[in-house]
């Protein structure tokens, strides 16, 4: 019965060592035919935020294999194994995204850390940080062409986390946690624990 065990354990490993194989082949093949299009971003001729929502805007398989081998070549860290939904698009080339994230429709998530296992659900909104519509200074910024500037430190999302349909998210959110749907996350939320409401508080460990 061990012997046998270890046998399907090892037909398993194999199987799932050919599904990466065949994903990742597939996915090369997409970047390598649709190099003009991430190409014009390196070169400048269209910005990132033209090109991510042009491609969001693709339904089925076609616009999924686009939008992963997209931000594959374009994040400052995607793997092979991302799944972005339709709608949805990343704001900034300053993601970093672990294996086997997965995004909902309709969600906007702008420069951030997502560890991997991580799941987003529909209409989510992801910022770093809560001022994110300028103030007298940034205007002021705007006016003499100075450059606004960045968030200091990146939002976080830890690993195995999932994020309820409508949550807006500007703070670091731990491992293991649960954002429920529509809570608006201002302050940073601890690892293994259930968060809702707005603004969102830890309500249970889990």
């Amino acid at each position: 019965m061990e012997h046998q065990n270890d046998k399907i354990e090892t037909i398993e490993k194999r199987c799932s060592r050919r599904h990466e194989q065949l994903r990742n082949l597939l996915l090369h093949f997409i970047v390598i035919a649709t190099f003009p299009v991430w190409l014009s971003v390196y070169a400048r001729i269209f910005s990132f935020q033209t090109v991510a929502a042009l491609l969001s805007l693709i339904p089925g398989l076609l616009g999924f294999w686009l939008r992963r081998s997209f931000y594959y070549m374009t994040l400052d860290n995607a793997p092979t194994d991302i799944s972005v939904s339709f709608g949805s698009r990343f704001l900034g080339r300053g993601v970093r995204l672990g294996h086997g994230v997965w995004v909902g429709n309709w969600t906007s998530i702008n420069d951030c850390v997502i560890g991997k296992g991580t799941l987003i659900s529909s209409y989510v909104d992801m910022f770093s940080g809560a001022h994110q519509h300028g103030d007298g200074k940034s205007l002021v910024a705007e006016k003499s062409k100075q450059p606004m500037r960045k968030p200091k430190k990146l939002l976080t999302i830890g690993e195995n986390v999932w994020i309820g349909s409508g949550a807006t998210v500007f703070a670091d959110v731990g491992n293991n946690t649960i954002i429920g749907a529509g809570s608006v996350v201002v302050k940073p939320i601890p690892a293994n624990c259930v968060a809702v409401g707005n603004p969102a508080r830890a309500i249970k460990t889990t």
